[in-house]
């Protein structure tokens, strides 16, 4: 996979999230494409964590500029 590919498989997957209902700080993040990579850090190549499938739901506990940290099963990554 291409360097082009991979910035745009990435930017696809960042922008398939849904934002449902805060309370307080946190929010639930529901996955809308077929799958989505948690990384470990808020930056494009960094290593997958975890994956995520549609339907699941993450937990949000922090947000950098485009980049939201969350909790998943028993991984915290960025999206």
């Amino acid at each position: 996979m291409n360097k082009k590919t991979l910035v745009l498989y990435f930017a696809l997957c960042t922008l398939n999230f849904a934002f449902l209902v805060r309370s307080g700080e946190a929010a639930d993040l529901f996955v809308q494409s077929v799958k989505a990579p948690i990384l470990a850090n808020p930056a494009l190549g960094s290593p997958k964590v975890a994956e995520a499938v549609k339907g699941e739901a993450l937990k949000e506990t922090e947000k950098k500029d485009n980049w939201y940290k969350v909790s998943y099963k028993d991984k915290t990554g960025w999206v």
